[in-house]
C-alpha cells in the first residue's frame, strides 16, 4: 500500500472518532472544525464546508473552524469567497504566516456571490428566487424539515445526503451542482466503496489492476472512476413521498419504525431524518414530532425539546402520554433554568400520574425560594460571613417571611427569637433597614 492510501485510511480512522466524539459532545466547535479536516483530506468539500460552518457558528472567536470553510471553497473554485473567509481569520490572527500565504493564492479571481459566514441569512428568500428550489418550499412539510437544518447545523451530516437538503445548500452557496459534481475526485468514489468488510478484497482486485486511488495522475482516470462505481454500494434512492394518502400513512409509520431504530442505537441524526420524513407524508399524527423531541432531549438540544412540546402538549388526549411530555418538557425548562416553567410542568407531571416527578418538583420548589431569597439581599456581593450566616435557619425563616410580605419585618423586630438575627443581617448588608 502506497504512503497516500495508508494516509487516506488513517483519515476514515480519524473520521469515525471525531464522528463518535461528536455523537458525546454536539456543542465542541473545535470537533467540527477537525471533523471538516477529515472530510477535506478525503475529498467531501459539501461536508468540509457545512462542518466548518458549524465550528464558526459555535464559536466565532477563534479560526478553526474558518479552515476548512476556505479549503473546500478554493476546491470548489469559489475563490472570492474563499478570501472573505480567509480576511476574517488574518484579522483574527494576523501573525499566522498560513493565513497570509493562503491569501496570495486566491487573490485576484472570481467575484463574491455570497458571504460564508452568513450563508443562512434570509434563507427563504433565495431559495424562493431559484426555481427548483422555489417548488420545493411550495410544501409547508419540506420548509419545516429543512428549517431544522438551517437551525441547527449539527444535523448537516445527515442533510447533504438528502438530494433536496443539498441542492438548497447549494443555492445559498452559490455553487452550481454540475460544476460542483465535476470537482468532486476520485477519493470520494473511493471513500464509498472502501467499506470494512470489502477493504482486504477492493486492495487486492486495485493491486491486481495495477489503480492507486490516491495517485493524482489516475484522478482523470476513467477506468479508475468506472472501477469505483462498479463497486460502490448502490446509493439509496431519494425520498420521494407516494401520491396516495392510505400508502402515505404506511410509508410515515415505516420511516417511524426506522427512526425508532436509529434512536435505540443512538444514530440521532439519522432518527431525526427519519421522522422529518414520516412529518412530510403524515402532517396529522404528532407521534412523530414527539419522538423528534425525544432525540433533541438525548442530544442535550434543550430549546428545541421545548419548541416541539409546548406547542403539542395541548394536542395530546392520552393522559399518560401527556404526563411523559410534561416530565420531559419540565427537565428541559430547568436545564436552561427556567425554574417558574420547570414548576408548573413538573406539577402537571404529577396530576397525570407520573410519580418520578414528585421528587423534581420538590427540589425546583426549594430552587425557587433560593432563588427569591437572593432577591431581597441588598446587592449581589457575597463573602464568606455572609454565606456562613445564611446558613442558620433563623436566618433563612426571616428570609422566607419578608419575602412573603416585606412588612413583616417591623413584626419580627419586636420577637425576641429574631431580633438578633436581624440586626446581623442588616450590619451584613444582607437586609436593608427600611425593607
Amino acid at each position: 500500500m502506497s504512503k497516500d492510501s495508508e494516509d487516506y485510511q488513517n483519515d476514515e480512522k480519524m473520521l469515525e472518532e471525531y464522528n463518535k466524539l461528536i455523537e458525546n459532545n454536539g456543542t465542541d466547535s473545535q470537533l467540527f472544525a477537525k471533523r471538516g479536516m477529515c472530510y477535506y483530506s478525503l475529498g467531501k468539500y459539501m461536508e468540509a464546508f457545512t462542518d466548518g460552518v458549524t465550528s464558526a457558528r459555535l464559536n466565532p472567536n477563534i479560526t478553526d473552524g474558518l479552515k476548512p470553510i476556505a479549503l473546500s471553497l478554493i476546491k470548489m473554485e469559489k475563490y472570492q469567497e474563499a478570501r472573505r473567509v480567509i480576511e476574517k481569520a488574518m484579522s483574527m490572527e494576523e501573525t499566522n504566516e498560513y493565513w497570509k500565504k493562503l491569501h496570495l493564492e486566491v487573490l485576484e479571481k472570481d467575484t463574491i456571490q455570497f458571504d460564508p459566514m452568513h450563508v443562512f441569512d434570509n434563507w427563504e428568500e433565495k431559495l424562493m428566487s431559484n426555481e427548483r428550489t422555489k417548488k420545493y418550499l411550495k410544501d409547508e412539510s419540506f420548509k419545516e424539515y429543512l428549517s431544522d437544518y438551517v437551525n441547527n447545523p449539527m444535523l448537516f451530516k445527515s442533510g447533504v445526503k438528502d438530494p433536496k437538503i443539498s441542492e438548497c445548500l447549494m443555492v445559498l452557496m452559490g455553487v452550481d451542482m454540475n460544476q460542483f459534481l465535476n470537482v468532486q475526485n476520485t477519493k470520494s468514489l473511493w471513500s464509498e466503496a472502501i467499506t470494512k468488510d470489502k477493504q482486504r478484497e477492493l486492495k487486492k482486485e486495485m493491486n491486481e489492476k495495477g489503480i492507486d486511488v490516491n495517485n493524482d495522475k489516475n484522478e482523470s482516470s476513467q477506468e479508475v472512476k468506472e472501477f469505483l462505481n462498479n463497486v460502490t454500494k448502490k446509493k439509496s434512492k431519494p425520498f420521494i413521498p407516494p401520491k396516495n394518502n392510505e400508502e402515505r400513512i404506511i410509508e410515515a409509520e415505516k420511516e417511524k419504525e426506522k427512526g425508532n431504530e436509529y434512536y435505540k442505537q443512538k444514530m440521532f441524526q439519522e432518527a431525526i431524518e427519519c421522522y422529518n420524513h414520516a412529518m412530510m407524508l403524515d402532517k396529522t399524527n404528532i407521534i412523530y414530532q414527539l419522538n423528534k423531541s425525544a432525540v433533541y432531549y438525548e442530544m442535550k438540544q434543550w430549546r428545541f425539546v421545548i419548541q416541539i412540546c409546548s406547542n403539542l402538549i395541548n394536542k395530546i388526549t392520552d393522559q399518560k402520554r401527556h404526563g411523559r411530555i410534561a416530565l420531559r418538557l419540565a427537565n428541559a425548562y430547568l436545564e436552561v433554568k427556567e425554574l417558574e416553567n420547570a414548576e408548573k410542568y413538573f406539577d402537571i407531571a404529577i396530576k397525570d400520574g407520573i410519580n418520578e416527578a414528585k421528587i423534581k418538583y420538590e427540589e425546583v420548589k426549594i430552587l425557587i425560594e433560593q432563588e427569591q431569597e437572593r432577591k431581597i439581599l441588598k446587592g449581589p456581593t457575597m463573602n464568606s460571613d455572609i454565606e456562613r450566616y445564611l446558613m442558620h435557619d433563623e436566618v433563612r425563616e426571616i428570609i422566607r417571611l419578608i419575602n412573603k410580605d416585606p412588612n413583616n419585618l417591623k413584626k419580627l423586630r419586636k420577637e425576641p427569637k429574631y431580633r438578633q438575627y436581624i440586626e446581623k443581617m442588616i450590619q451584613l448588608g444582607i437586609l436593608q433597614s427600611q425593607t
